[in-house]
């Protein structure tokens, strides 16, 4: 590059000349291939930028989606074959049927530490409940088929689970729920209009309020017997009760 100047003679600069020179280093080489225009720079730049932003989103989705898996209530399904006895106990619901025991040397539990050897997730616990067997959602058709098929396909919701603490007014006062007693959960068949639990609900967050359908499982930590649980709830003023709530889908 050669610069060429001329000044007056006062020393001020008239006019300034640039001429492009080729180096002596480059010259016989293939001249360099111009830069891209700027709209095509600006263009990569942008795509680039959105590529980035597809894959952000997309690995933000998958971390929500493990998230909310492991959040009760979920529902996971799992496939058991019988080879003698199941192992379990369970209790009819309204809309389904909870396992309330797994015993030792049973299928179920056979099942479970199978799943744990192999590293996979979807193992049954106590307080699951299972809401179709085989194709089956009917509470009974569940029932006989968990009694009677060797191969039980069955689809299970992992419960919600919380405590709502009640106070009595006195010794005579009622919980104030209606109540379905199996032998070791009793269901709420409704929240009476009087009573603690009515009074409770009155200032609890909605999520948190007793509700129909919802399975008591524990009073005062008294668990597996409806019997001593009714007794914990008759004779205690402050009653803490352990409460199970699970979301079922649609039967199809």
């Amino acid at each position: 590059m050669m610069c060429c100047c001329a000044k007056e003679e006062g020393g001020a600069v008239q006019s300034v000349q640039i001429v492009s020179q080729k180096s002596a280093l480059t010259e016989g080489a293939a001249a360099a291939p111009p830069p891209p225009p700027p709209a095509a720079e600006e263009e990569e730049e942008k795509e680039a930028k959105l590529d980035e932003k597809k894959l952000e989103q997309v690995e933000v989705k998958d971390v929500e989606i493990k998230l909310v898996d492991k959040e009760p209530p979920f529902t996971f399904e799992a496939t058991v074959t019988k080879d003698g006895a199941m192992g379990v106990t369970f209790e009819p619901l309204t809309a389904g049927v909870m396992l309330t025991q797994l015993r030792e040397g049973g299928c179920m539990k056979v099942y479970n530490e199978q799943r744990a050897r192999d590293g996979k997730e979807g193992q049954v616990a106590v307080h699951d409940v299972i809401v179709e067997v085989n194709g089956k959602s009917n509470r009974e058709d569940m029932v006989k088929n968990l009694q009677t098929d060797t191969t039980l396909n069955m689809k299970i919701v992992r419960p919600l689970a919380f405590l709502v603490t009640v106070t009595k007014r006195s010794a005579d006062d009622s919980i104030g729920l209606r109540l379905d007693r199996g032998e070791r959960v009793m269901e709420v068949l409704g929240v009476l209009e009087s009573g603690a639990a009515q009074r409770y609900n009155a200032g609890a967050e909605r999520q948190l309020q007793v509700k129909t359908g919802d399975i008591i499982v524990a009073v005062n930590e008294v668990s597996d017997s409806v019997e001593k649980m009714a007794q914990q709830a008759q004779s205690s003023r402050t009653v803490a009760m352990k409460l199970i709530r699970f979301i079922t889908a649609p039967a199809s």
